[in-house]
C-alpha cells in the first residue's frame, strides 16, 4: 500500500474525509485494530480512548502529510534532533513496559564482564573510565561477551586491548586480573540501544598494573564524588553500575597502580 493510502486511511479514522474508495477495508479494519490494541482507540474500535489519544493521530498525519517522518529519523540518539525520535519512541516505549507490564521480557540478553582500575590522586581513590558514544556516558571498561570469547575473563582481556589500543595487552605479563563479582543481573533499558535489556555482568579487578595508562577526554581517571552523584564535574554522564552494586566493596579493593597519580 502506499503512503496515499494510509494517509487517506488516517483522514477517514479521524472523521475529516468520507470513507475513500481507494482504501481497502481490510487496510481500515487493520489500522483500527492497530489502534485498539494500543489504546487509542475504545474497545469497539471506533471512537478514540481520550482527547491526547486522538492529538496523537492528528500528529501522525501531519508528519505525514508534511514528510517529517522519514528513514533519518530512525538514525539518531534521543537527544537528537530531527533524527533522534525513534530512538526517543523507543526508549519511551520501553521504559513504559518496564514500569508499567506485570512480566516485562528483555529483547537483549546480555553477559559483560567490566574491569575496576583503582587509582590514587591526591590522596583520593580514584577509578579508569571510558566515554562511551553510543551510551553517551563514562562507563567501566571493558563489555559484552561475543560467542567467539572463550569465557567472561577472555572477553574482558580482548575488550581491553580494543578500547585502550593496545593489541598485544598480556595477563600476568602486563596486569594480574581478579575476578570478584560474577553473576550480578539487573534489568534496564540499555544507553546504547534504548531497548529492554537483561543483563549479566561479571567484575574484575586489575592489579599490578605494569604498562602506561591513558588519560585523556575519553579515558579518565574519576573520583567517588563524580560516580555517587553520576555527573562528571564538567557534566556529562558517569554510569552508576559501579556504585550501584560494588559500593561497599570499593573502599576495600588495594590500588591497581604501584604509584599515585600525578
Amino acid at each position: 500500500m502506499s503512503l496515499q493510502t494510509l494517509t487517506a486511511a488516517l483522514q477517514h479514522l479521524l472523521g475529516t474525509v468520507n470513507s475513500p474508495s481507494e482504501v481497502p477495508s481490510a487496510y481500515q479494519s487493520a489500522l483500527r485494530d492497530l489502534f485498539t490494541g494500543i489504546g487509542v482507540l475504545s474497545q469497539d474500535g471506533q471512537t478514540f480512548s481520550t482527547p491526547t489519544a486522538r492529538f496523537f493521530v492528528q500528529s501522525l498525519l501531519r508528519c505525514l502529510e508534511e514528510g517529517a517522518l522519514t528513514a533519518s529519523a530512525w538514525q539518531g540518539t534521543p537527544e537528537s534532533f530531527c533524527d533522534g525520535l525513534g530512538a526517543a519512541l523507543t526508549q519511551t516505549l520501553e521504559e513504559h513496559r518496564l514500569g508499567c507490564s506485570a512480566q516485562p521480557q528483555p529483547l537483549r540478553i546480555v553477559q559483560t564482564a567490566v574491569a575496576i582500575i583503582k587509582a590514587q590522586r591526591n590522596g583520593e581513590d580514584v577509578y579508569l573510565m571510558q566515554y562511551d558514544a553510543a551510551a553517551r556516558q563514562f562507563q567501566l571498561l571493558g563489555g559484552k561477551r561475543e560467542p567467539s570469547d572463550e569465557s567472561t575473563a577472555a572477553a574482558l582481556i580482548r575488550e581491553l586491548r580494543e578500547e585502550l589500543g593496545m593489541a598485544h595487552l598480556t595477563p600476568e605479563r602486563d596486569f594480574k586480573l581478579y575476578p570478584l563479582v560474577e553473576g550480578v543481573r539487573e534489568m534496564s533499558v540499555s544507553e546504547s540501544t534504548h531497548v529492554l535489556s537483561a543483563y549479566d555482568h561479571s567484575f574484575y579487578q586489575l592489579l599490578q598494573v605494569r604498562f602506561r595508562l591513558p588519560e585523556d577526554e575519553v579515558t579518565r581517571w574519576l573520583t567517588m564524588h563524580e560516580l555517587i552523584h553520576g555527573r562528571t564535574h564538567d557534566g556529562r554522564k558517569v554510569s552508576r553500575l559501579l556504585v550501584n552494586y560494588l559500593a561497599e566493596i570499593l573502599p576495600t579493593l588495594r590500588h591497581s597502580l604501584d604509584e599515585t597519580l600525578e
